[in-house]
């Protein structure tokens, strides 16, 4: 339908004759506003500011009519419709959504991985020695257990993270200095350092948790019970149970580390807990009855040729003897 036939003689020839070159221009919502704005003026001489009114409040229209048709235009294309370069683009958003979800399944799956703990035990009869990824070497006793996390690997996350491990059992660390912390959790202390060479033991002599570092070199911090040790070389101190670190002492480090070369250092150790190391040590059973397993002896052997002879020394001592069975060892009263 033409302009002249949708308004008749209501507008403006030249209104009329932009009509006929717009087709899609709503003439009805023109002729609406043209109204509104004064009514038709004399044809021979239109009012300027009424035109520029009109021509504003057109292109208004105008606009708003293609911007609804665009937003509609997507709703009404079926597949067939649409030309290759718009299924091309689709095709294109599906598999970057699959990329992108496959890609955030395999962050999630290697972070999980990362943290999964890598452990090491060492079995009675056995020491050991593991090299880590930034340099640090562990020797790690008999029945000793070693956790620490994967991302060990990855320099940028121990850099962050820091250098985390958590010893059950007795282990000498030589840790290569860096910026980031070397801490050792044991059941109920944490030892913290920089860069130096230490021992920590962490066993149950008498079923309690019970944590002794030793410090060859260096410098370290030994915390429990909320209160905290600085030790530094040839300094030992103690964490029993729940309790907080003993003062520092001084020690012999060689005896104190015997272990490392073969040999045993006990201090008023109880024949139990000495039992209990010569069984790890030499993968043995040992049967202490009650009568002498709590006699205390202090002693220093650096280099054991067996469970037997060393046990024959040690009641020697303590006015207990040794007797060997078809199922190991038995320590019992003189």
């Amino acid at each position: 339908m033409s302009a002249d036939e949708m308004t008749g003689s209501d507008l403006p020839s030249e209104v009329k004759s932009w009509l006929n070159e717009h087709p899609n221009a709503d003439a009805e919502t023109l002729r609406e506003v043209w109204q509104l704005s004064g009514k038709v003026p004399p044809a021979i001489d239109p009012n300027p500011e009424r035109i520029a009114a009109m021509r504003d409040a057109l292109r208004d229209a105008t606009t708003t009519d293609r911007l609804q048709s665009d937003t509609r235009a997507p709703a009404q294309d079926s597949p067939e419709d649409r030309g290759p370069t718009q299924r091309m683009d689709q095709t294109q958003r599906r598999w970057m959504g699959a990329i992108a979800t496959a890609l955030l399944v395999l962050l999630v799956a290697a972070s999980a991985f990362l943290f999964i703990p890598l452990r090491i035990s060492v079995p009675a009869g056995q020491t050991q020695t593991v090299s880590l990824s930034d340099g640090s070497t562990i020797q790690l006793n008999s029945g000793t257990t070693l956790r620490y996390p994967r991302w060990w690997s990855v320099a940028p996350l121990r850099s962050w993270l820091g250098r985390d491990v958590h010893l059950e059992g007795e282990a000498f660390f030589v840790v290569a200095p860096t910026e980031a912390p070397f801490r050792v959790e044991t059941p109920n202390a944490g030892v913290r350092v920089l860069g130096t060479r230490f021992n920590v033991r962490a066993r149950r002599p008498d079923g309690q948790p019970k944590t002794r570092v030793v410090v060859a070199e260096g410098r370290v911090a030994l915390s429990a019970g909320g209160a905290t040790t600085h030790l530094d070389s040839a300094q030992a101190a103690t964490v029993e149970g729940t309790g907080a670190p003993s003062s520092s002492e001084t020690v012999r480090v060689d005896r104190q580390l015997a272990w490392r070369h073969g040999g045993f250092s006990f201090t008023d150790a109880s024949i139990r807990t000495i039992a209990a190391e010569v069984e790890r040590r030499f993968d043995v059973s040992i049967t202490v009855q009650p009568d002498v397993e709590t006699r205390p002896i202090t002693l220093q052997v650096n280099d054991a040729e067996g469970a037997e002879p060393l046990l024959r020394d040690v009641c020697r001592a303590a006015g207990c003897r040794v007797d060997s069975t078809n199922t190991g060892l038995v320590i019992r009263p003189r």
